[in-house]
């Protein structure tokens, strides 16, 4: 009634004194209390008296009681068959022109309004009583009843709440990114494996290994371990595919290499071409060999091989492999040297030279003895017996020239060893740094002074293949140096 009455004067439809609004008994109401009741103690004004706004039809409500048909809002007589308040209705039926009255501007202070008693309770109809309440008329009376602390304990005893156990992770065995793993090593094969996380805690991925197989997962998995192991899992049979018919071709190139292994065999197919390039070309020049070798655990060769004077297609392949680089270039000449016979030309069969022992020989020669030095002997206080420069079989010539040298009382020389570079054009440079080379042995300058046939480059030797044989052509040149200087003493 108060939101009524506040409504209605701030929109100055109505003055103070004509309107007044009195709810003198609507809290003490019972629950089945219906609008008529209520319009009972509603007062409006008619023909300057306050009447019961039941007892006049819902015309005769206006303003000033004068125009009762004009703009006042009406309030139905049935009250019973509508469910809408009055603040609702008069805001629905609001008037269209309303006169200002200088008589009735004055607003009465909140305190001069007529009110409504304290209420002593609340109405059932807006809430249901607790269970713990004193309910007398529908309305609660006094304090509500608490329950003591011991009751309620005793009542809702306390129970621990349960811990919460997370759930194990499922173990991955990783049998099958295992097995992978070992068919793509026997096979030479490189694995390519991407995992990728598509959104948190889901993962995704794809493996591919050369142009065997290719695959691609979406998954999702939880785990970049379980991702690949599905991969795995997945290119795992198609491997193994692969390897068995590896295996059923490798059987059948087994037996055709064994016999194209016998004729790699049968004649020292790399010396003869070498043999006949160096007697038939102008210059030193040898072949040029190419060697091509695959990736993986166990890598495999193909050679090809060139020569002044041979067609502008090399001989050899290089998509057939080898197990070794020797096989290979074997292959490659002997299909060179075979062309070459084709052709008219005289090439003549190198000998194959027997494969070194590489178990160390006993020595059977005779020990030196130790003699007594002349007075006249300065050097060495250790001296050898006479050394035979042409024996053969019992020492090295390295070795021969360390005796002759200890025996004549000098100090042990020392060997200058450089890359062989020949003239340009005659040979490419990678194949002199790889074996030519130059070897000259090189006294000290005292042993020089004291004899002169020591001093300078002794023994020096140009562009031979190979330290140990450039080393043995020099030590023959220093012991016959040697051996004139013994007779002269």
């Amino acid at each position: 009634v108060r939101l009524l009455y506040r409504s209605v004067c701030d929109q100055k439809r109505v003055s103070v004194p004509e309107f007044r609004v009195t709810l003198a008994h609507a809290a003490a109401t019972s629950r089945g209390a219906d609008m008529e009741q209520l319009l009972n103690h509603l007062l409006v004004p008619k023909h300057g008296q306050l009447v019961p706004a039941v007892s006049l039809p819902s015309s005769s409500l206006t303003r000033d009681g004068g125009n009762a048909s004009q703009n006042s809002p009406s309030i139905p007589g049935n009250t019973r068959a509508t469910n809408i308040s009055l603040g609702t209705a008069h805001r629905v039926n609001r008037p269209l022109n309303i006169e200002k009255s200088s008589q009735n501007s004055k607003k009465r202070p909140m305190d001069a309004m007529d009110s409504a008693p304290p209420l002593s309770g609340q109405p059932i109809a807006h809430m249901e009583p607790l269970p713990f309440a004193n309910v007398s008329g529908g309305f609660m009376v006094g304090r509500p009843v608490l329950q003591s602390v011991e009751d309620f304990d005793r009542d809702n005893p306390w129970e621990p709440k349960p811990k919460l156990v997370a759930v194990a992770a499922p173990k991955i065995n990783m049998q099958n990114k295992i097995a992978l793993h070992d068919v793509c090593q026997k096979l030479g094969m490189v694995i390519e494996l991407d995992v990728r996380e598509t959104a948190p805690h889901c993962f995704a991925g794809s493996i591919k290994i050369g142009e065997a197989a290719c695959i691609e997962n979406k998954g999702p998995f939880r785990s970049k371990k379980e991702a690949r192991e599905a991969l795995a899992a997945a290119a795992l049979p198609l491997m193994q595919r692969v390897q068995l018919d590896n295996q059923q071709c490798g059987k059948k190139a087994v037996l055709v290499r064994k016999s194209i292994a016998e004729h790699l065999t049968c004649e020292n197919w790399v010396g003869t071409l070498q043999n006949y390039v160096q007697a038939h070309v102008r210059g030193y020049v040898v072949p040029d060999y190419t060697v091509y070798e695959t990736k993986g655990n166990k890598p495999q060769f193909a050679c090809t091989v060139t020569f002044p004077g041979a067609p502008l297609t090399p001989f050899g392949s290089t998509t057939e492999l080898w197990p070794s680089k020797s096989e290979a270039r074997k292959a490659a000449a002997r299909e060179a040297v075979l062309w070459l016979r084709s052709q008219g030309a005289d090439v003549r069969a190198a000998q194959v030279l027997p494969t070194p022992a590489c178990k160390k020989r006993k020595q059977t020669g005779t020990p030196p003895q130790v003699i007594e030095a002349d007075e006249n002997f300065t050097g060495s206080t250790q001296a050898l017996t006479e050394v035979d420069v042409n024996a053969i079989g019992s020492d090295s010539l390295p070795q021969r020239v360390h005796n002759m040298v200890a025996l004549l009382g000098f100090t042990q020389p020392a060997w200058d060893t450089k890359p062989s570079l020949p003239p340009p054009g005659t040979l490419a440079r990678d194949q002199s740094l790889g074996g030519f080379v130059d070897m000259a042995c090189v006294f000290i300058a005292k042993d020089a002074e004291k004899e002169p046939r020591l001093a300078g480059r002794i023994g020096e030797v140009k562009n031979v293949y190979g330290r140990k044989k450039a080393k043995e052509m020099c030590c023959l040149e220093v012991l016959r140096v040697l051996e004139g200087i013994k007779q002269s003493r």
